[in-house]
């Protein structure tokens, strides 16, 4: 699994103030701030307007393709107030969005699945989301 991330600077100051407050709370099972600080930590910072085609960024829409599947799954990595899993926009700051952010296409990734149980999965392609492109990471908080 590759564990290389590359992050542009306004996602991860969106990482980093929700971290900030995720670790803030008390008596919780699992604190994504936690993961939110791993992902940091293990992040090479690209300056905001640094578009790269080839890693899964903010308002991107990444193809994964899952073990056994015949087709990939698309998802697109949205700020919170966008997402809309039924429409595939999962938002940056959940499990599925801190497991896709910031990886290079080939990637293997681990996917969090209901129940506490996770699956790899390979990214295969990546488009900007064309509705979303206009949205600026700095007015995503």
């Amino acid at each position: 699994m590759n564990t290389l991330r590359f992050l542009t600077t306004g996602e991860a100051t969106l990482l980093s103030d929700a971290a900030e407050r995720w670790l803030r709370l008390r008596d919780v099972e699992i604190n994504l701030g936690e993961l939110a600080l791993k992902v940091l930590r293990a992040a090479t910072l690209r300056p905001a307007a640094c578009r790269r085609r080839d890693i899964a960024s903010l308002n991107w829409t990444i193809d994964a393709q899952f073990p056994g599947a015949s087709a990939p799954v698309a998802f697109t990595l949205v700020s919170p107030a966008a997402a809309d899993i039924t429409q595939g926009r999962v938002s940056l700051l959940s499990f599925i969005g801190l497991a896709l952010i910031g990886h290079a296409i080939g990637a293997v990734v681990r996917l969090p699945l209901r129940g506490g149980q996770a699956v790899d999965a390979r990214l295969v392609a990546l488009r900007p989301c064309p509705e979303l492109t206009h949205i600026s990471a700095d007015k995503e908080t």
